[in-house]
């Protein structure tokens, strides 16, 4: 991700914006999740690999512009996705380790985490 990056949310879905380029994704597309860690060297950045319906995947990270309201939204919206506040303190610790974690979906249905 980009810093010029952000996501936004409406009752529908989520939008990834990228400069002048626009992603939708409705909330009942997603079905799987993995959250992990990339080692950026002196920091980590938290990841989350969503698997939808069609048989795509779409990578998120914490460095984009409306990150936190992005994971509540999740929670409100996709059934049985858990808060971020269950599963995001795995991920962040330790520092430096992938701390890959399946957060929603049954087994098989998260996507291949981009280390």
């Amino acid at each position: 991700m980009k810093p010029t990056d952000s996501i936004t949310t409406n009752a529908h879905g989520f939008v990834l914006h990228r400069g002048p380029h626009r992603w939708p994704v409705a909330w009942k597309a997603i079905i799987g999740a993995v959250a992990f860690k990339r080692d950026e060297l002196t920091v980590d950045t938290v990841c989350l690999d969503l698997s939808l319906a069609d048989g795509t995947s779409f990578l998120l990270s914490e460095d984009c512009a409306g990150w936190i309201p992005f994971l509540e939204s999740l929670a409100q919206e996709v059934p049985g996705f858990p808060a971020w506040t269950t599963w995001l303190p795995g991920v962040t610790t330790p520092a430096f380790a992938p701390n890959v974690t399946q957060v929603f979906g049954a087994p098989g249905t998260a996507p291949n985490q981009r280390l």
